[in-house]
């Protein structure tokens, strides 16, 4: 006989058993079309940071793949297309939201829903998966799976800590910590909204299964004597006012094996034809016939008194099993899995031969409660193609980037939003899709695919060219584009001259390579982009204007004095001229200097000015043996007045 210890004892010595804290629920979900195995999510217990584990049922040898949620982890809630799996985060007061489309990525998605109240142990969702039900330290907590947002505030008293829930339709079943099975109507347009009817049933309440119609409720219960049974009760939902009542009991176990100090967890066949249920401490799992509550397997053991009643299926020593779900992919029910809370794995029993197989890896310890189970379709293969293969890349759901011919896997009837990545030296032109999608088409770089079938989509590219501007010299002026590049096989870009910095000119345009279509010298030209192209605009130095020409007959002999004194062949001008050039200004000083001695009234010095006038004059119109003869008299007269002063 074996006989191993109650576990240990929480809130004030009420039997609130720690594996309740770190529940189990089976993800049933087939990893491909081929593939009819399905997913475990299992819970490790008392982890913090807490752990998933995902495990594949269908690779015994394949490890577990973790995930990190709250702390403490206990019941699992899996949605009908098995893309989330909701964790209730005992120590956390939360529940994370799993994206188990993530799970196999270097970082899975995890949203979190906080503060849904004191130790939530256990989750359930709605038929249509619109609401998610989470039973706390006293009440239901009820959220919108939509968006993660309460549906309804404040959360509904339970009357008591609840370790297990189920719900159907908008009716919440319950196990308390205290030994009673409660009813709550969650419908805010029913008479009875927010009734909460119970009923006491033993010491020990830990799994809780309800038929599809609601009609029934079966719960595995034990004393603190040790003795395990089901009890099935009648929630009475026709008479609101009337608490439940016990329907049946069906004896399993007696006092001296201890079992009734830790029941385990319940299923319902698919057929609804069968209740499951999980012996911890004899590594069994027993069936009940829902039609008379009569034990599927009732070959009692050679005790007298008989021990234990109505073994199926016995595990490895020390399994310890647990949770227990179905797949509800498979509406024979043909397997019923069940977790090991010593070790973590999952067994499949068969349900027509009762044989275990398929332990999978070890996980470490989990109490696996609260098996509340889906199975998604078969998931279908997003082919992600690019036209060229090597021009982008691919982001699906914000995941990735996945480059072009990879194979991602979705589930089946979900929508999946496609974002396409031109890589460098290209450009992002349109969508096909195969089989056609009309929301997966046009222009946009993002585009939504329903995954009816197997679907091919492909990104298509164009090679994209950068074009370079250079004004030659650059200080020559300025040139741009009248379009920001880089710029798509075959377009056509305007160039123009936009500044000519002052000293030059624009003299022309060239390109490499050649582009006959930019050429010649109008300010403007268009290039045809079939190449990385350079396109240069030359600009040319301008020479100063020349001086303007002399106007008055003095700046025509100062130009005249300039040209010969420059000159590097002086020889070249009229001996006259220079002559004449010299006398110009010997008379001016002598002129002057005579002016001070006798004054602007002499007569002398009035005909001395006289002939200078005409030798200037002279001078002006290019008679210079003239001027040179008028300007010997003025400056003969000039000096003959200082001479006869004796320059004083």
């Amino acid at each position: 006989m074996k006989t191993k210890r109650p576990l240990p004892k929480r809130f004030s010595g009420t039997a609130r058993v720690s594996g309740i804290l770190a529940g189990l629920a089976l993800l049933l979900t087939v990893a491909s079309a081929a593939i009819a195995a399905p997913f475990a999510y299992v819970s490790k217990d008392f982890s913090d940071p807490g752990q998933v584990f995902v495990i594949d049922i269908g690779a015994p040898t394949a490890a577990p793949v973790p995930v990190r949620v709250g702390s403490n982890p206990g019941g699992i809630a899996i949605n009908r297309a098995g893309t989330r799996a909701y964790v209730a985060n005992t120590d956390a007061n939360s529940v994370s939201v799993i994206h188990t489309a993530t799970v196999n990525t270097a970082n899975p998605v995890v949203e979190t829903i906080a503060n849904v109240g004191t130790a939530p142990t256990s989750v359930a969702l709605s038929q249509d998966d619109s609401k998610l039900y989470v039973g706390t330290d006293g009440t239901v907590a009820i959220y919108n799976t939509s968006d993660n947002s309460p549906a309804v505030v404040p959360p509904i008293p339970a009357d008591g800590a609840l370790s297990s829930i189920a719900v159907v339709g908008s009716v919440v079943y319950a196990t308390t910590f205290t030994g009673e099975v409660v009813v709550v109507e969650t419908n805010p347009t029913s008479p009875n909204y927010k009734s909460v009817k119970s009923i006491f049933v033993s010491t020990n309440l830990k799994g809780i299964a309800v038929n599809p119609s609601g009609s029934r409720v079966y719960v595995a219960n034990g004393d603190m004597n040790g003795d395990l049974w089901v009890t099935v009760i009648n929630p009475r939902l026709s008479e609101p006012t009337t608490n439940p009542t016990i329907a049946a009991t069906v004896p399993i176990g007696l006092a001296d094996i201890e079992s009734g100090f830790s029941p385990g967890a319940l299923a319902i066949s698919p057929s609804g034809e069968r209740v499951y249920l999980t012996i911890p401490n004899e590594d069994a799992v027993v069936a009940i016939n829902t039609a008379d509550n009569s034990l599927v397997c009732p070959s009692p053991t050679t005790d007298t008194p008989p021990r234990l009643t109505g073994i199926c299926a016995r595990l490895a020593p020390d399994a310890e099993p647990f949770g227990i779900a179905f797949d509800p992919n498979d509406s024979t029910g043909a397997s019923v899995f069940v977790v090991h809370r010593s070790d973590g794995r999952v067994s499949a029993i068969n349900t027509t031969t009762h044989a275990v197989a398929n332990p999978t890896p070890v996980t470490g310890f989990s109490s696996a409660f609260g098996a509340f189970i889906t199975s998604g379709p078969p998931p279908l293969a997003l082919k992600l193609r690019s036209s060229p293969p090597e021009a982008g890349t691919f982001m699906v759901d914000k995941l990735g980037p996945y480059p072009a011919g990879t194979d991602v896997t979705v589930t089946a009837g979900t929508d999946v939003t496609v974002t396409a990545t031109a890589k460098p030296g290209f450009q992002f032109v349109s969508w096909s899709s195969d089989p056609l999608n009309a929301s997966c088409s046009g222009a946009v770089v993002s585009c939504k695919v329903t995954m009816s079938a197997n679907t091919t989509v492909t990104a298509t590219f164009t090679p994209v060219y950068a074009l370079t501007l250079k004004p030659e010299p650059p200080e020559g002026g300025s040139i741009a584009a009248t379009t920001a590049g880089p710029y798509p096989s075959g377009n056509i870009v305007t160039v123009k001259v936009t500044k000519v910095n002052p000293g030059f000119q624009f003299t022309g345009w060239s390109s490499n390579p050649f582009n006959a279509t930019c050429s010649g010298n109008v300010v403007q030209c268009k290039v045809t982009m079939n190449a990385a192209t350079t396109v240069t605009a030359t600009f040319t130095a301008t020479p100063p204007p020349p001086p303007p020409a002399p106007t008055t007959c003095d700046d025509k002999i100062r130009d005249l004095e300039k040209k010969v004194a420059t000159d590097k062949a002086p020889w070249r001008h009229d001996h006259q001229l220079k002559a004449a050039l010299r006398l110009y200004r010997a008379a001016q000083v002598e002129l002057e200097n005579a002016k001070k001695k006798v004054g602007g009234n002499d007569k002398r010095y009035v005909r001395a000015m006289s002939e200078f006038n005409k030798g200037k004059g002279a001078l002006c119109s290019g008679h210079y043996w003239r001027a040179h003869h008028e300007l010997w008299e003025s400056y003969y007269i000039a000096h003959e007045i200082l001479k006869h002063h004796h320059r004083r």
